[in-house]
Formats: structure tokens, C-alpha cells, sequence
């Protein structure tokens, strides 16, 4: 059987990668061709393995997904919101699909580990890769702060700023998994293998290239936050500054490759006005417009529409999200969406660090603290907890969390091999 999961895994990382590629399959067609091959995976995943999930937090989930759908059924939006209805399905079904996987045996999940590894270091070198090779760029053409920052395989580069910064924090955690153990330094960082650190410097440069602010601070807050997860596992001061030295490598190569644009957007030079506080205010007329079920999933603009005024159509006629995920939820579904949302975030959220509780933690649960830090702190300024990837690929993480903290009943693993 266990091949049989390997090769299930394997198809989920190739509609993952495939998402990511597809600009973050932020659009109707390949969000519902691509939710549909993840929810059939992770149907046969979950159907021929482990489920230990508890019986409770399975049902407030369920719960907050019932009132997710009576939002739009209730508002009249249920037809037009089947491509975001069906993207969330596919976020449980990872959770779940990779949490049975997770269970199973620790082999099988650290090769989940690994092959969530290998697949974001895939998506980074090709976004950077046709970064690289723009012809305008090749060819030295002038072009606006905004245009010169790297977006890799999105339309956004804050968007990708997220993706990059999740991937940071699942680097950092595999650094820690391989150094927890009592041998000499030099044999710690050669158990660690390429990955970590490949990764690790691939997401890092590609971080700082995508010149995102908030970006950059969400990621190093995640970063902090996979450390603390993982600080009972590892010599805290000497490995945290191992650690250190590598994010600033990393962030020196991106110096090199990423000219001026990164230290400046730090800074703030050459930044415009985003018009945030227009937007939000917007925002804000549309759901009092229909505060309960909202203006329907995927009807945005069209929610914002009425709310724009001549002074703010340079502005806000092509805004196609809210850059804050809780507003976004409340335009389009309502406080009671909102509420069911939330309630599915926390099911996910507290299945997958519930391994923090283990001692020593994880080191998926680890990644799972960070991720859900830099995907929801980052998506309070910016658009990308919305990408159907970004979602994707946190549910993934959440899954190898959940699965690693409902271990199956083997012999006790020696000291310094508790599993990913």
C-alpha cells in the first residue's frame, strides 16, 4: 500500500507545481480543473490509509464550511462562487489527504516533507529563472519600481512575496529537524542534505527580488516563529545563529541579483500611494451593503463597483481584491461566511501545530507555525492568502502538522529522530 501513497503524494505535488505555474490558478477555469484532480487524490488518499483526526475538530470545520455555503446560498451567489467553494474543498482535501499520509509512518512523511521541498525550490528557480531572462531587463530597458520586482510565476509580486516566505519558514524547519542531533557540527549540517539549504537561499533571494515590505517582515516573523517551535529540539543560541547567518546570505545574494530594487522598497523610496485606505473604505460601504451572506465569492469588483468615484477610479476601478483577507471575506461572504471561514482556518490551523505540544515538536508542525504566520500576517496588507496556490500549498504544510502529531502505534524512535 504504501508505494500506492507515494505515488498519490507525487500526483499532488504535480497539481501543486501545476497551480503555482498557472499564475496561482487565480482564475475560474483552472481553479475548478485543478480543485477537482486535488479533491479526487485526496479522496483516495484518505480512503486507503490512517485517519486519526479528532471527531470534534472535524466537525466544526464541517460546521464552519455549512455556513460558508449557505452564505452564497443564501445571498443568491452559490452558482457564481462554485470555483472559490471548490478551491476551499481542495485546501481540506490536503489537509486531510496529507495528514492521513503523515500518519502513516515516519519515513512516508518525511518524504512528503522533502517532496514539498523539492517542489517549491522548483517553482522559485523558474520564477526567478524568467526573471532573469526578461528580455527588457537583459537589454538594460527602464522600467517603473513596480514593474522591476520580481512576480516569479504570479501576476503579483506580493503575492509571490507569500509563497516565497512559507517556503523560508519549511527550510528553516528541515534545518532544525537535522540539526537536533548531538553530533559534531560538520556532521549535522551533511545530515541536513542540499535541500534545506538550496531552499533556503532560493526563497530567501527571491524574497528580497520581489521587494514587498510587508512581504519581507511577514516572512521574518515566520521565520522567528518556526525557531520558537522548533527550540526545544536544538541548541537554541548556536543553531538560531546558524540560521541567522544563512537568511543574510541569502539576502546578500539577493542584493547582487536584485539591483536596487529591495533595499529601496525597504526603505521606501520610489514607492506610490497603493491607495489602501481608499480601497478599505470602499470595502467597507460594500458590506454594509449586505452584511450578512455578501455580495457573492469571485463578485468582488463587482461588489466594489458602485463604491468608486471619479477621484478613485485610477485607483480602485482595477482592484480585484481587497489586500486584507478579512475584509475580502466580509465584501464576498458576509459575517456569516466570515464566521464559517474562520472556523475552517482554525480547524486547519490548530490540527496542524497540534504536534507543537510534543516534546520535541515536529519539524512539519514547526513549518506549519511559520507558514500560517507569514500566509495570514502578510495577508492583512496585501493580496495573497487568496491565491488558490498559496491556500494550497499552507494546506499542505497544515497536513504533514496534523499527521505528525497523531503518530501511529510503532516502537519508540531513538532520541534525536522524532519524525517530521
Amino acid at each position: 500500500m504504501l508505494p500506492i501513497r507515494a505515488s498519490l503524494s507525487a500526483l499532488f505535488f504535480l497539481v501543486l507545481i501545476g497551480a503555482s505555474l498557472l499564475v496561482g490558478a487565480d482564475a475560474a477555469v483552472p481553479k475548478l480543473a485543478l480543485s477537482s484532480g486535488l479533491l479526487l487524490i485526496g479522496g483516495v488518499i484518505v480512503g486507503r490509509g490512517p485517519f486519526q483526526m479528532s471527531p470534534r475538530l472535524l466537525a466544526f470545520g464541517g460546521a464552519g464550511g455549512l455556513a460558508i455555503v449557505l452564505s452564497q446560498g443564501g445571498g443568491g451567489h452559490l452558482v457564481g462562487a462554485l470555483p472559490d467553494l471548490f478551491a476551499l474543498c481542495a485546501a481540506a482535501a490536503l489537509v486531510l489527504g496529507f495528514a492521513s499520509l503523515g500518519a502513516e509512518t515516519r519515513r512516508l512523511r518525511n518524504q512528503a516533507l522533502n517532496g514539498i521541498g523539492w517542489s517549491l525550490l522548483l517553482v522559485i528557480l523558474i520564477g526567478v529563472f524568467g526573471y532573469l531572462i526578461d528580455p527588457g531587463r537583459v537589454l538594460g530597458a527602464e522600467k517603473s519600481f513596480h514593474l522591476s520586482r520580481l512576480t516569479g510565476t504570479y501576476l503579483s509580486a506580493n503575492s509571490a512575496a507569500t509563497l516565497y516566505g512559507m517556503a523560508a519558514c519549511l527550510a528553516v524547519a528541515g534545518l532544525g529537524r537535522a540539526l537536533s542531533s548531538d553530533q559534531p557540527w560538520p556532521e549535522r549540517m551533511a545530515r541536513a542534505g542540499p535541500l534545506p539549504y538550496l531552499l533556503l537561499l532560493a526563497a530567501v533571494s527571491a524574497l528580497m527580488m520581489t521587494g514587498s515590505r510587508a512581504g519581507i517582515v511577514a516572512s521574518t516573523v515566520g521565520v522567528v516563529a518556526t525557531l520558537v517551535g522548533l527550540r526545544r529540539r536544538f541548541p537554541w543560541r548556536a543553531t538560531s545563529g546558524v540560521m541567522l547567518g544563512a537568511l543574510l546570505f541569502g539576502s546578500l545574494i539577493a542584493a547582487l541579483l536584485g539591483g536596487d530594487s529591495a533595499p529601496d522598497r525597504v526603505v521606501g523610496l520610489g514607492a506610490t500611494d497603493s491607495g489602501r485606505g481608499l480601497l478599505w473604505s470602499a470595502c467597507l460601504q460594500a458590506i454594509r451593503e449586505a452584511p450578512l451572506f455578501g455580495h457573492g465569492m469571485g463578485a468582488f469588483q463587482t461588489a466594489l463597483s458602485p463604491h468608486i468615484t471619479l477621484e478613485t477610479a485610477p485607483l480602485l476601478s482595477q482592484q480585484g481584491a481587497a489586500h486584507q483577507w478579512l475584509l475580502q471575506w466580509l465584501v464576498q461572504a458576509g459575517i456569516v461566511g466570515t464566521l464559517g471561514g474562520v472556523a475552517v482556518l482554525l480547524t486547519g490551523i490548530v490540527a496542524g501545530l497540534a504536534g507543537l505540544r510534543d516534546q520535541p515538536a515536529p519539524t512539519a508542525s514547526a513549518a506549519a507555525l511559520g507558514a500560517s504566520t507569514v500566509l495570514l500576517l502578510h495577508g492583512l496588507v496585501d493580496y495573497g492568502a487568496e491565491i488558490p496556490a498559496n491556500l494550497w500549498w499552507w494546506a499542505a504544510i497544515l497536513g504533514l502538522g496534523a499527521g505528525a502529531a497523531r503518530r501511529p502505534a510503532t516502537p519508540k524512535a531513538p532520541l534525536g529522530d522524532s519524525g517530521a
